[in-house]
């Protein structure tokens, strides 16, 4: 049976490189995109350099939670199973903005977008021989979370609420592996590293803390240099998240984390913290609840 793989973000970027090198072991690629045009040329040029005509897309730009659970709902229409779900969409914005739901954005497409997505297609990774669940981090190193400014109610800095949202994505996603005993399914973290995509490309100094500021000349060549890489820096940041799809040394991890390198590196304390998780797992099923009705125990 052909493993089948949906690749959120899937369209460009490392998402996009991701797909590519799946195609290229034989995987059915579902990826999603924001728009036709976007899916419909990312999905034209994943087969051409993989020469294996089993790509696919589902448009969803994850404005609200109900447009998470229309892709679920359009997967299950056309398939019975999933093998890896990689949850590699992500956004940074250099000013704070809200979803459809009024939901801050990194909190919305950072945190819950992955969380509510593994929920609704769990019963289909189930159904694998061995599903796995593949979540991307980033950002800047942190030691506590701000409970008070999950959705930036106090204030909003673009690297730094970034990177809280991946350090609150990671808990939550943590803690609702533990809950995976008597099933196939995994659940590991990787993080690719630099890479030249349109968040990074879109990057400027107004979005890191002012101490960093007096970097901008150096960080600006860097950028330049990642822009003009013509995607390799892309390739070599999916490597993690390809090894974690099919390396044999993989099969056995979970609530693992690895790193560029494809090394298993530790877990933020923060992440392991049982309050920290249990208070994240509580926010987060309540927001999901009062927006779509679903009663997550």
């Amino acid at each position: 049976m052909i493993k089948t793989v949906l690749i959120t973000g899937g369209s460009g970027g490392i998402g996009k490189q991701t797909a590519i090198s799946l195609a290229k072991e034989g995987f059915h690629i579902i990826i999603t995109g924001r728009s036709l045009k976007s899916c419909s040329e990312a999905v034209a040029e994943i087969k051409n350099k993989s020469t294996n005509e089993n790509v696919d897309y589902i448009i969803s730009d994850f404005n609200s939670l109900k447009s998470i659970q229309a892709l679920a709902d359009e997967y299950k229409k056309k398939h019975s199973y999933l093998d890896i779900l990689v949850n590699n969409v992500g956004v940074l914005k250099e000013t704070k903005e809200f979803t459809d739901d009024g939901i801050e954005k990194n909190f919305a497409i950072n945190v819950l977008v992955p969380y509510l997505l593994s929920i609704l297609l769990f019963d289909l990774l189930v159904k694998s021989k061995s599903g796995k669940i593949i979540s991307l981090i980033g950002g800047m190193p942190l030691r506590k979370i701000d409970f008070q400014n999950l959705q930036a109610e106090k204030n909003y800095l673009g690297v730094v609420t970034y990177s809280q949202s991946k350090m609150v994505m990671m808990t939550l996603m943590f803690a609702f592996g533990k809950t995976f005993d008597n099933t196939n399914v995994t659940s590991n973290f990787c993080y690719p590293g630099q890479a030249s995509t349109a968040m990074t490309n879109a990057l400027t100094p107004k979005m890191f803390p002012w101490f960093l500021r007096i970097f901008s000349p150096i960080f600006s060549l860097f950028k330049r240099d990642l822009i003009n890489d013509n995607g390799k820096s892309a390739e070599r940041a999916s490597q993690s998240t390809i090894y974690l799809a099919i390396s044999p040394q993989a099969q056995m991890l979970h609530n693992s984390y690895i790193n560029y390198k494809n090394k298993k590196t530790d877990i933020p304390k923060l992440v392991l913290n049982a309050h920290n998780q249990h208070h994240i797992l509580k926010y987060a099923n309540q927001i999901i609840n009062d927006r779509l009705g679903i009663n997550i125990s």
